[in-house]
């Protein structure tokens, strides 16, 4: 599984790409339709997306789209018209047509650097609840000395909220770090069900967390539509555990992981090979988002979570 942050620096449209043929759009689009039938989590949307894409390139549909950029845009749209899968897409991989393209990983881990391993913002709000925002999950080594501190300064409060609605996802093992600090060690709280091996794989929560558990106290998670992803599944997970209650708006909707898949002319395919299912209420949360407990539209999801728990709390 793979975190799509992580290559998001290598996956932007270049503007001097040069323009598509049609011989090159149509071994594109056949390719695209080899992988998901071969890999895709849901066989039999796989070739539904499969043929319907087929069909378009067939008809002359994708012929005026000259542009790499448009293409994948396009190609995008389609397939999700059909499985509805926020993590299914094709991209342009800038590194295949730059030289000067940066190292993704360098960038990845600069950029982690640079927002602190996710944690951006820890305080004291009145009445002694913690709060906590996490604006991505970074990699594990540069993230942990952060998730720890964090902890460790929040460990008195009487109750938190955990802010992620700015969270896009990134790294499956920093969700699970943080996940760790509120429920018993090695809880699951989600298994994944992979394709084509068709195996099912639990993921636990770590033995070792970066700074104390929050095991005995209230906690209030905040979401939105631009939670997505890692960030959805932390959320998704406190939440059906009932180790938290969830405020705000419904989030993006993107569950299944997915892994690059090579296409010619410097296309890449993500391509979801995996779905996550929580062992409680046997699904996950793609195209519905996790949906709050408590929805808060209008006004501070902050200043509610905080009322509500501090009425809770011990």
């Amino acid at each position: 599984m793979l975190c799509a942050a992580l290559y998001a620096t290598m996956l932007q449209p270049s503007p001097e790409l040069p323009t598509l043929q049609d011989q090159q759009r149509r071994a594109i689009v056949a390719k695209v339709a080899e992988h998901l039938r071969q890999g895709y989590v849901f066989p039999k949307l796989a070739d539904e997306a499969a043929v319907r894409i087929a069909s378009l390139e067939e008809g002359g549909k994708y012929r005026s789209l000259a542009t790499p950029a448009a293409f994948a845009e396009r190609l995008s749209r389609d397939l999700r018209e059909v499985t509805r899968d926020g993590h299914l897409a094709v991209v342009v991989d800038r590194s295949k047509h730059e030289t000067s393209a940066k190292d993704p990983v360098a960038e990845w881990e600069a950029a982690g650097r640079e927002a602190n391993g996710g944690i951006t913002e820890v305080r004291i709000l009145p009445g002694n609840v913690g709060y906590l925002r996490v604006t991505g999950l970074y990699d594990p080594a540069i993230a942990r000395p952060a998730i720890g501190a964090a902890f460790v300064f929040l460990q008195n409060t009487r109750a938190l909220v955990l802010d992620l609605r700015d969270n896009g996802g990134g790294h499956p093992e920093t969700g699970g770090l943080i996940t760790a600090h509120f429920v018993p060690a090695g809880t699951v709280t989600l298994r994944f069900e992979y394709r084509p091996e068709r195996k099912t794989m639990e993921d636990p929560t770590p033995e070792a967390t970066a700074g104390p558990r929050y095991l005995d106290r209230p906690v209030a998670v905040l979401v939105g539509r631009r939670t997505y992803s890692g960030g959805e599944a932390i959320a998704y997970g406190l939440q059906s555990l009932k180790r938290a209650k969830v405020y705000g708006t419904r989030s993006g909707g993107a569950a299944n992981p997915w892994e690059p898949r090579s296409l010619p002319h410097g296309f890449m395919l993500q391509l979801p090979s995996g779905r996550p299912v929580s062992p409680i209420t046997g699904t996950n949360w793609e195209g519905v988002g996790v949906l709050p407990d408590v929805p808060v539209s209008k006004g501070d999801p902050i200043e509610r979570a905080r009322l509500d728990l501090i009425s809770q709390a011990k």
